[in-house]
């Protein structure tokens, strides 16, 4: 009778539990929390996954965090591949399956825009114009009769538009109109790992027409996605390489529809990133971040070097680096904080001066089902962290 009464208790727990784990579950999926205490908040950021193939039971955190140590999710996406977030005006864009969304300041949902035939993509990269009215990003949509395709995605606080390209796509600039350029890659014999190639300048304009410039020049490498166009002048500079390998900056002036190319420069003591997303062009300078935890200048003009700065860093390689005008905010694991992620920023003209590491907060959370699912094989990245306010500042440490 004990044995059966104890069968019956033992039952009973496993359903109770069962029914729990369900509901804990279908409720974790996209998990909402409070906004209140975002008042005290400085950064959102994203997060993905980054062990293996994403699941359907994988979710991408868009969180908050403060430097009190306050924070968390304020809600969750379909796992897209690469995700970044980026500002418009006092708002945020961030993508998910087959839409882009808008949240307010405080990570309130504004708008969703629906993107047809986008899926649950892997982005490429992203953009935003200078005054932060228009934004775009790239998802690669490639498959075995395409396999360079890219879907181009352009975002405003009213609504986006998309199109879609079969060639590869690198550089892609948006002005402050909402018009976007971009270079289309084209590899002599189809193949983007056999480098050498030909290049041209495409320019969509906001009625949706397309402008397209041939670049007279014989590309040994496609142009990195670092690279932006002049929005302003007929005449842009870009960071490529020659034909032994060595980073050259090229100038680009579009005459009568075609972009004719010259070298302006050797770019001395370059190094390259240590990942992809760790360089960004501005004004005509390169900055980037190699695997020394080196941040480095280079006048594009010029092709000198104008710093070279050791970043005083513990812990393992920084996870990822945004740039934002004259900031960049590096997603780092300090050993102080026992390998959890933390941002510092740091003025790209004044490298210097570095702020204080902030505790990030909620990127690493994740469903059971996502836990169960991977077997604990999981390790989730911060891919853009931003500060909330557009006019941030901070003091040097």
């Amino acid at each position: 009778m004990i044995k059966k009464k104890i069968g019956f208790a033992v039952v009973a727990l496993v359903a109770i539990l069962s029914i729990i784990s369900i509901l804990w579950l279908r409720g974790s999926k996209d998990q909402q929390i409070p906004n209140g205490g975002m008042k005290d908040s400085i950064y959102i950021g994203i997060s993905t996954e980054t062990i293996g193939p994403l699941t359907d039971s994988d979710r991408n955190n868009v969180f908050w965090s403060s430097k009190n140590g306050d924070g968390g999710i304020a809600f969750s996406l379909a796992p897209t591949y690469f995700p970044s977030i980026i500002r418009i005006g006092k708002s945020f864009a961030v993508p998910d399956e087959n839409s882009i969304h808008l949240v307010d300041e405080n990570l309130n949902l504004q708008k969703t825009f629906p993107v047809t035939g986008l899926g649950i993509g892997t982005q490429s990269t992203s953009s935003v114009s200078d005054n932060h009215q228009s934004g775009a990003f790239l998802f690669n949509t490639g498959s075995t009769t395409s396999p360079h395709s890219v879907k181009v995605v352009s975002v405003n606080s009213n609504g986006i538009r998309s199109i879609d390209r079969k060639d590869h796509i690198s550089s892609p600039t948006v002005c402050n109109d909402g018009t976007l350029k971009w270079i289309e890659f084209i590899p002599d014999d189809g193949d983007l790992n056999e480098d050498r190639g030909t290049a041209n300048i495409v320019t969509w304009n906001l009625d949706d027409s397309v402008k397209i410039s041939p670049i007279s020049w014989d590309f040994q490498y496609e142009p990195g996605p670092e690279n932006r166009l002049s929005c302003n002048s007929d005449q842009s500079i870009i960071v490529t390489e020659d034909k032994d390998g060595d980073a050259i900056s090229l100038l680009l002036t579009d005459k009568d529809g075609v972009t004719e190319a010259s070298k302006q420069a050797t770019l001395s003591n370059y190094t390259p990133p240590a990942l992809a997303r760790f360089s960004s062009i501005s004004h005509n300078r390169l900055f980037s971040l190699d695997r020394n935890n080196d941040l480095s200048s280079i006048n594009l003009t010029t092709g000198a070097e104008e710093y070279r700065v050791h970043l005083n860093i513990s812990g393992p390689s920084p996870i990822s680096i945004t740039y934002e005008g004259s900031l960049a905010y590096i997603v780092v694991r300090p050993d102080d904080i026992e390998n959890k992620q933390a941002v510092m920023p740091i003025k790209l003209l004044e490298p210097v001066c570095q702020g204080e590491f902030t505790p990030l907060i909620g990127y690493d959370d994740m469903t059971q089902n996502s836990w169960f699912s991977r077997m604990g094989d999981t390790f989730k990245v911060a891919t853009t962290v931003l500060p909330i306010d557009k006019d941030f500042s901070f003091s040097c440490s």
